[in-house]
């Protein structure tokens, strides 16, 4: 097999390969390259899939015939395509081994993809075949998380993270290219990926290779927000961000933000996702702590958000403000002052809300009360029966007035829902750690045209159960 390996060689060198494989002689090599393997083991036909790759490149639109060949070599996941002779070995190896139909493709490409040393191109391929033998983003990247530990046998620090960073530039540019099932948190397993990945050895070690790496691992965020934007909102997505931030310690980590290429698209989605949410009437605690870490300081956060949200006339002010502070705004020191607002639709919310919470109870005593003073005090009973029906006069006024300005209940009464301190008003003030919260008091909505926005805040309590 060797022999015939140098004759191909010198024929290709020699630019004379095309008449050596012309008709049914490209067939013929192929089959003598299957057939000398035969009797060789898993790494020498691992060679001879390489030599069916390299031969498969000059086949001329005639590589299907060369690459059947390649699922009748004896090959198994005990070869290893970094023995292989030279970097154009290995990527033909890895173009042959997209061929193979066994299960165990898609773990062993993900194997040899960070065995290999400096065959990129090789590692490209390697990792392209295995994500697309996965069935996600997320699965395939926390089977590359496993295979951290393969660097482990590697002792120079410089060299494991140059390993890293090359492995990191390749799941990026595979990214790049996939358009398939993410998985349900794709984020959350690239934050455990770089976390495996991420030598934080000695100040020494080759600063601009650690970028690179980050650089990467940002970029790959970027990408996934790209492939489906609900990402985005989802706290996980930016898990990197944190992991890239204890790896390297607080002022590494801000080196590092002055020299990077990727953080700009970063902060830029985590801005959007803040104006997103802002204007959903919402918080998110998690988000902002990753808006803060992804500037340099709030500072430098609080001018870009500001800019950011500018035009921005539906979000409330204390929401902005909350969200262009990174969450720095404490909320313990919003004041809850249950009353009813200081505009007109607050205050016909306020009154539809207790004409609503008194409508039972006023149909009550004129249904049930009313009939038993009749016969006592008939006065009073005339009295009660009034009250009623003034109860009720109001209540009509309330409703036709709320249709008018478009105010609904938010059908909350009764229901335990999740705490966010934005969105309710907590019985007795704000406390702190609660999750899960009672409603106590409905809350009332406006239609912008179809787009909701809270007037007055549900009344909670925090929930026991």
């Amino acid at each position: 097999m060797q022999e015939l390996d140098e004759v191909l060689t010198r024929e290709m060198a020699h630019q004379k390969v095309q008449a050596l494989i012309k008709g049914d002689s490209l067939e013929a090599i192929a089959g003598a390259i299957v057939r000398l393997a035969a009797e060789l083991d898993s790494q020498q036909n691992l060679t001879a899939a390489a030599m069916l790759g390299r031969l498969a490149a000059v086949a001329r639109g005639r590589e299907k015939t060369v690459f059947d060949h390649v699922r009748l070599l004896r090959l198994s996941e005990d070869a290893h395509i970094e023995l292989l002779p030279n970097r154009d070995y290995k990527t033909y190896a890895a173009q042959a081994v997209s061929h193979v139909d066994a299960i165990w493709v898609a773990d062993y490409c993900a194997r040899e993809a960070v065995g290999i040393d400096a065959a990129d191109i090789a590692r490209r391929e390697l990792l392209s075949i295995s994500l697309a033998r996965y069935d996600s983003v997320e699965l395939w990247l926390r089977k590359v998380s496993e295979l951290s530990t393969v660097l482990l046998e590697i002792e120079n620090v410089d060299s494991r993270l140059i390993r890293s960073k090359r492995i990191f530039t390749s799941l990026f540019e595979v990214l790049q290219e996939f358009h398939g099932n993410l998985g349900s948190n794709p984020g959350q397993a690239l934050g455990l990926c770089l976390q495996r990945y991420l030598s934080s050895g000695s100040d020494k070690i080759d600063q601009s290779a650690l970028h690179d790496l980050l650089d990467q691992a940002l970029g790959s965020i970027v990408r996934l927000i790209e492939m489906k934007f609900s990402y985005a909102l989802t706290a996980s997505t930016y898990a990197a961000i944190s992991e890239g931030r204890k790896g390297l310690g607080v002022l590494r980590w801000k080196e590092y933000l002055r020299a990077s290429k990727s953080i700009g698209a970063v902060r830029n989605d985590l801005l959007e996702t803040a104006l997103v949410l802002a204007r959903q009437n919402r918080t998110d605690r998690e988000i902002a702590d990753h808006m803060s870490t992804a500037f340099e300081s709030r500072q430098q956060l609080k001018i870009a958000a500001e800019r950011h949200f500018v035009g921005a006339g539906d979000v409330p002010p204390n929401l902005r403000q909350w969200w262009v502070s990174g969450g720095a705004v404490a909320e313990g020191d919003r004041q809850v002052e249950q009353k009813v607002g200081n505009n007109e639709d607050e205050q016909i919310g306020a009154l539809l809300l207790e004409v609503e919470a008194n409508s039972g109870v006023m149909d009550k005593l004129d249904r049930a009360v009313a009939p038993l003073l009749e016969i006592s005090d008939p006065v009073l009973a005339s009295t009660v029966r009034k009250a009623a029906k003034g109860h009720i006069a109001i209540a009509q006024v309330a409703r036709r007035l709320a249709r008018m300005r478009r105010l609904t209940t938010m059908d909350l009464q009764g229901s335990r829902i999740d705490y966010n301190p934005i969105e309710h008003e907590m019985l007795g003030g704000h406390v702190s750690g609660v999750r899960r919260v009672k409603v106590v008091r409905d809350g009332i909505q406006k239609d912008f045209g179809g787009r909701l926005k809270t007037f007055v805040k549900p009344w909670v309590e925090p929930d026991p159960t």
